[in-house]
């Protein structure tokens, strides 16, 4: 960390509070979306806490770039209604001491676990949640967010293999994407990464960025995916099951949109693998990725025949 960005942290505490003391710095390593360093700080009566700063990547930023104000706003809906999100503290949508917009959060008292000793509960306690957020009825602040359209995938090169080729070709015949459901609060990118555990029960999930109004199939394709990645087929077939159950949401377009899911790891599989490791799971090798990808697009053209 340069002394530039020590000084633009010192800043920021000031900013929350004048009377607030930087006691240490500590940069995390993680997702692909933003850059996020832990703070250690000390309040003018004594107390200390340890707050989490992200930082959009650019590229996040140029896709949305009121992320950081949509975010804070919706956090501070959710926490106040008692969900399981990080407490908003601070947004700088200015980028007044890192160049860039940036949001400060109460640090939650876990970690990301991609290795649960009992993987049916997680993966219970993964769909429940997000079955709790679908069902928030659409109040004026949930509202207030983006609405939330996938985007139709990029054309056909020659470095897709013949699954990809296929989804691709089939995408974009038959835009845009079904829908049967009625509109919900969406994560955008609901997935094991972006969820804090303690003592083996959710505590929080993190990263609502992207978050917006959709179909809930979106963020259910999506987390399928990502489960079927980590844990494999029946961990997906189950999510899958216990987020049925819980909610009313319409799975007869899923393959559809189990087919744009698998879209985001065309061309990315090896940005995709370069995370694993530093998360605990360097187990999942691009070899891996690339059979249950390709898994993924067989199961979803096998249920649209």
């Amino acid at each position: 960390m340069s002394n530039a960005d020590y000084v633009d942290f010192q800043q920021l505490v000031k900013a929350i509070d004048p009377g607030m003391e930087l006691l240490h710095v500590q940069p995390l390593h993680g997702g692909l979306s933003a850059q996020a360093t832990a703070l250690n700080v000390a309040w003018q009566d004594g107390r200390q806490e340890k707050l989490l700063v992200r930082r959009p990547s650019a590229e996040a930023l140029l896709e949305y770039p009121d992320a950081c104000v949509n975010e804070f706003k919706l956090l501070t809906f959710l926490y106040a209604s008692g969900l399981k999100v990080p407490k908003p503290v601070y947004l700088d949508n200015s980028g007044n001491f890192f160049g860039t917009p940036n949001i400060t959060l109460a640090f939650i008292n876990g970690a990301v676990e991609l290795s649960p000793k009992d993987v049916s509960n997680y993966i219970q306690q993964l769909a429940l949640q997000m079955a709790a957020f679908h069902l928030l009825p659409l109040t004026n602040e949930i509202l207030a967010v983006k609405k939330r359209a996938p985007e139709l995938p990029g054309s056909i090169d020659a470095t897709c293999n013949t699954e990809e080729i296929k989804t691709l070709a089939l995408l974009r015949d038959t835009w845009p994407l079904p829908s049967k459901n009625a509109p919900v609060l969406i994560h955008g990118d609901y997935w094991p990464g972006n969820v804090v555990w303690k003592n083996d029960q959710l505590a929080a999930v993190i990263d609502w960025e992207d978050a917006g109004i959709g179909d809930p199939l979106l963020d259910l394709a999506i987390a399928r995916l990502d489960i079927l990645l980590l844990f494999g087929q029946e961990a997906m077939s189950a999510f899958t099951q216990v987020y049925a159950a819980s909610t009313q949401t319409d799975l007869s377009t899923l393959p559809h949109w189990d087919l744009w899911a698998s879209t985001r790891l065309i061309g990315a599989v090896s940005k995709w693998e370069s995370v694993y490791p530093g998360l605990g799971r360097p187990d999942v090798t691009e070899t891996l990725i690339r059979e249950r990808h390709r898994y993924f697009m067989e199961q979803a053209f096998a249920k649209m025949q």
